[in-house]
Order: structure tokens, then C-alpha cells, then sequence
């Protein structure tokens, strides 16, 4: 929590050293959710592998309450399909009250933002907002999401809510900085609207008649045209086609915000679309010049 990783690393493998000449479940299962919270922390959650299936195996109650971790889990990995897939399970489903009922639903916070859900994360405001004096704690002390009301913050803003979102991160400002340096300066950067919810995560928000774009702590705010209404539709489906006759019937956008970007994981599904493109252009007879 403080951003000490080298001292943190090897205390994880410390503590996986113990649990295994122990044969403790239990500790493996610490370790490895708290491996889990720190990568996701870190934006490195692609790094996880197989640990998050383990996790899920070990965990001593049904593994479907693993749903909120896992849509969590593909957000970060922007995975954005299978993560409304998994919010569309939490919000017809019940969450059990139980000791993991607050991360479980500060980690839906997250992913709702993420993948653009506006019925999770309206959800997720009203199941936090009772909380927002508390913070959120991973297992039994397994690391820390930070103050509910950041999370109650970003929520707030991602529904259109600026005010309440300004009330919530004045709030998680002082909480937070109790939490450590780590957790801090994520708040301050949630509370600036740099847009960053994790490492390559943006911001492509429609307020009003301005676009909001953030990216690397850089935020611009544009005049609505069509053009960013297009690119809106387009940057929340990800390696999806989108067919060109709905980009020109779209007279307006069905939310105000087109939610979080994962912006490396798009543009590399973009590059490789067009590099696919290319090459079934070339491959065609006639074409740039070949045979006819």
C-alpha cells in the first residue's frame, strides 16, 4: 500500500515459501490473492496467468461468488465482452452479504466503469453509497481497495453525476491518504479526471455538448461533432465490426459516456484489422497494380 514493491516481493515470497512447507491452503490462497490485488493494482493484470483460476478453485465458498472478481479480472485485462457478460450475472443475481460483500462490490465498481455497464454501476452506487466512510479491505487483510468513496467517486462521474462525484473524492482525499502512498495518489488521479482507472486506461466522455479525451494525465475537451460520436461507438468495441450504415444512422449515442478505453489492447486490435485488411487487398486480383 505504501508502493514498496521490492520489499513487498520479497515478502511474497516469503509467504509463499511458509505456506508450502506448511501444506496451509489457506495461506496459498492469501498469497496468491494478494499477488492478485497487487498486479491488478499495478495495471499488470495480464501477468496473473493461471493464478486467478487457482483462486477461484480455492476459495471455501461457491465458486459463482467468484463473478464479481472475475468481470473485475477481464475489465483490467480489457477484455471488456466477457466483463459485461459477468456484470449482466451480478445484477440479476444476489451478492451474498457476507465478509467479502464490500470488495466484492468496490470490484464491480471498477469493472462497471471499465466496461462502459451503466446498470452495474448504478447498482454499485446504490449497494456503496450506505458505506462511503469506510474503506474496503481484500480478505483477511490481504490488501486494500482504498476508501468506498473514490469508488463511489468514479461511479458518481461515469453516471453523469459531477457533483456528487467532487463530494466523494473530497472525501476519499483524506481517507485515502491514510492508506498509503499508493492508494493516495491513485485517488488524486481518479479525483483529477486523468482518466485512469488502471495503467492504459482513458477517458472518452461526452458532458453536455464537450467531449472529455484523457490519456497519460493529458486531458482535452472537444466540441461534439459526429466524427467523435463515431469514434465513441468505435472505441467501446474493441476488435468488434461495426457496420458502416449504423455509424451513419446514429444521430446520438444511447449514453452520455462512452466509457473507460483500454487504450493499448484497442489500437492493437485496430493495427491488426487493418494489417488483415491490407493483405486481403493485395491478395485480390487486380489490386495495387498486381495481375488482372
Amino acid at each position: 500500500m505504501r508502493g514498496e514493491r521490492a520489499l513487498a516481493d520479497a515478502q511474497a515470497r516469503e509467504l509463499s515459501e511458509l505456506a508450502e512447507r506448511a501444506g496451509s491452503v489457506n495461506a496459498r490462497l492469501l498469497g496468491l490473492v494478494q499477488r492478485f490485488f497487487r498486479l491488478v493494482s499495478e495495471g499488470r493484470a495480464d501477468e496473473l496467468g493461471g493464478d486467478f483460476a487457482e483462486i477461484v478453485g480455492l476459495i471455501p465458498d461457491d465458486p459463482r461468488a467468484a463473478v464479481c472478481a472475475q468481470a473485475f479480472f477481464n475489465a483490467h485485462r480489457g477484455q471488456l465482452a466477457e466483463a459485461r457478460a459477468d456484470l449482466d450475472r451480478v445484477v440479476a443475481a444476489v451478492v451474498p452479504r457476507d465478509g467479502e460483500w464490500l470488495p466484492k462490490f468496490v470490484q464491480v465498481s471498477v469493472a462497471a466503469v471499465l466496461a462502459n455497464h451503466r446498470k452495474a454501476a448504478d447498482l454499485a452506487y446504490q449497494m456503496l453509497e450506505p458505506y462511503a466512510r469506510h474503506c474496503a479491505v481484500e480478505g483477511i487483510l490481504a490488501g486494500s481497495w482504498g476508501s468506498v468513496a473514490a469508488h463511489l467517486g468514479l461511479l458518481a462521474r461515469c453516471l453523469g453525476r459531477a457533483e456528487d462525484a467532487d463530494t466523494h473524492f473530497a472525501r476519499a482525499a483524506e481517507l485515502d491518504a491514510a492508506a498509503g502512498a499508493a492508494v493516495a495518489a491513485r485517488t488524486r488521479q481518479w479525483a483529477r479526471g486523468g482518466g485512469s482507472v488502471s495503467d492504459g486506461v482513458a477517458v472518452f466522455r461526452l458532458d453536455g455538448e464537450v467531449w472529455t479525451l484523457c490519456y497519460a494525465g493529458r486531458t482535452v475537451r472537444l466540441r461534439d461533432s459526429k466524427g467523435l460520436r463515431d469514434l465513441a461507438v468505435l472505441v467501446t468495441r474493441p476488435g468488434e465490426r461495426t457496420h458502416v450504415s449504423e455509424l451513419a444512422g446514429a444521430a446520438g449515442l444511447p449514453e452520455s459516456d462512452a466509457g473507460p478505453v483500454v487504450d493499448r489492447r484497442a489500437l492493437a486490435a485496430y493495427r491488426e484489422r487493418l494489417r488483415r485488411i491490407a493483405a486481403e487487398l493485395d491478395s485480390e486480383p487486380g489490386a495495387r497494380g498486381a495481375p488482372g
